[in-house]
């Protein structure tokens, strides 16, 4: 079974990103962590499938500066997530909530085992 430890040690390989098991509680450009989405069972019997959001903080300031960040971001995440065991389903730009007027820019990969 693939852990948050496993996905953040993995994107801590990434230059520039710091991968950390759970949500920190300050967020800064380069954090990168592991979300569990849902877990499904395979044809209802005891196999089951693990799904996974990963989230990495873009720089935020001038309209282009996230754009510009995730650019050559994208694929050495996406390589560093699948070195895990995951599949990496698709990436998102994404703004992360956090009050009810703040968000900030982040990369959200949806991934499985």
């Amino acid at each position: 079974m693939i852990t948050r430890a496993d996905i953040a040690a993995a994107l801590s390989t990434v230059e520039g990103v710091t991968g950390e098991p759970l949500e920190p509680p300050t967020k800064g450009a380069g954090q990168a962590w592991p979300v569990w989405r849902d877990t499904e069972t395979l044809n209802g019997c005891d196999a089951v499938t693990v799904n996974w959001y990963v989230y990495v903080v873009l720089p935020d300031g001038d309209l282009n500066a996230p754009a510009d960040a995730a650019d050559p971001l994208v694929l050495p995440l996406s390589r560093a997530i699948h070195s895990t065991g995951l599949t990496v389903e698709r990436w998102e730009p994404y703004r992360l909530q956090l009050g009810p007027d703040q968000s900030i820019p982040v990369l959200r990969f949806s991934a499985f085992d």
